[in-house]
Parts: C-alpha cells; structure tokens; sequence
C-alpha cells in the first residue's frame, strides 16, 4: 500500500486496538509513518493512547519512522517486531515525537536510516524527538545510522528514554543524544559500553530472526549467552516474554 503518510494505516485522534497484525511493504510517500502513522491532530489535542500485540512491521518506508510514528501518540507495544524498515531520514524502525510510549517484548533488527543529505537525524532502530518512551524487554540488533549515528537509538530535543531488561547490539554507536537529551539504562547488555547500572559490554549471542514461537519473530539467546539471568529484579518483569511464555523463570 502506497499513501503520503501512513502506508498501511493512518489513525489521527485514535484510541485503536491491534491484535495479530502484520504491516509488510507499504511506503508513505512524502511523509511519516511507511506501515502505521498514529498522531493528534494539534499540540492542543488529547494524545492518542493506541494498543498494539502481535504486531510486526517488515519491509516498510518512509521519510520518518520506516515501521510506524507515535506522535503525540503514546502508544503500547506489546510483543511487536520492526524488522527490515527504511527511513529516508529519520527512525528506520520508529520515530517517536512529542509522546511517552510503553515498549514491552519488542524487537528491533536490520532497519535502516539511511539518508546522506545535510540535516539527516539518524537512528537506525528508534528516532526520539521531545519523547520520552519507556523499553523494557528489548532487542536491538544489525539497525543502522548512516550519517550522524545512534544506530539503536537517536535522540533530540529533550528525549529522555528509559531502558532495562534489554539488549543493543548493532553496528557501531548504540545511543546518540544531543545537548539537552539524556538516556536511562540499566540491567542491559549494551555494545561499546553505557553509563548506567548493571551494564554488559559482553557479547549476548544472539540467533538469527526467527519464529521461535508466538506469533512475531525473535531472537533467541544462544548457550552461553551474556544476557541469561541479568534481567534486573523479578518485581518488574514482564509476565511473559515476547514469545509469550511465562517470566520470570
């Protein structure tokens, strides 16, 4: 599917549900959003508050945010995977502006920003602008920045994400901020290294994409793995991981 924002689906002032949903090869034109673009029309607008599970997003593009854009969309993401999006400028994967996202089981791999042209912004997997997500249980793996880096993670403007419980290992510089930007991180396994708490700079190990049960793609943990068992405290763990079997364990 083909449109000027929002390939596969634009939804503006939504409160929406998605259940077993896949965005594959869908390209927004001249805008944001290649598979999903969920925003509020004005700054003045009540945020979208959408729910997605089971969703994955394959093969899209757009200038920003290849798999989808949350702005001033605080959206759920729930077991969800970005696999092989493109953006031509900014968040291969994602591009979040002006909201507060919850990420839980969800998995980042092969996306791309790829623009060279001055004032290209990066982020490989995730494209922050004055957002502020919260990640829990995420991989991020193979995602690329062509220009200014940040191939996991790129943020502007006063972003301040928080990460735990998670994995970056992609293919140069994990997280890029600017001046009035800064990132949280803890319990993680990080490429290069990261000033947080209970940082590995190991590498996890990670298998190829694959369905390793439940309904979107994972990457599984090889033996031997620096990421088993460092997961951070039990109390906020999630009930289930991406592929739906029971946490913790």
């Amino acid at each position: 599917n083909i449109a000027e924002r929002g390939g596969g689906l634009f939804a503006q002032n939504s409160n929406f549900v998605l259940n077993n949903v896949i965005f594959t090869n869908n390209q927004a034109t001249n805008g944001a959003g290649g598979g999903l673009n969920t925003q509020t029309a004005t700054a003045l607008d009540s945020p979208s508050h959408p729910v997605l599970t089971n969703v994955t997003f394959s093969g899209n593009s757009a200038t920003g945010g290849g798999g989808m854009i949350a702005a001033n969309s605080h959206a759920q993401l729930n077991s969800v995977t970005f696999n092989s999006n493109l953006a031509r400028k900014r968040g291969g994967g994602m591009l979040i502006e002006n909201s507060a996202p919850e990420l839980t089981n969800v998995t980042f791999y092969n996306n791309v920003s790829n623009d060279t042209a001055p004032g290209s912004e990066g982020g490989g997997g995730i494209m922050n602008v004055t957002s502020s997500p919260i990640l829990k249980n995420v991989t991020f793996s193979g995602n690329d920045s062509y220009v200014v880096g940040g191939d996991a993670i790129r943020n502007t403007v006063n972003s301040a994400p928080q990460i735990s419980n998670s994995i970056l290992w992609d293919i140069n510089d994990e997280v890029i901020s600017d001046g009035t930007s800064a990132t949280t991180i803890l319990d993680s396994v990080v490429k290069g290294g990261f000033s947080g708490t209970n940082i590995i700079t190991v590498n996890p190990d990670l298998g190829a994409l694959a369905y390793n049960g439940g309904f979107t793609q994972t990457m599984s943990l090889d033996l031997g793995s620096s990421a088993f068992d460092k997961g951070g405290v039990n109390s906020s763990c999630a009930t289930t991981d991406q592929r739906g079997i029971s946490r913790p364990q």
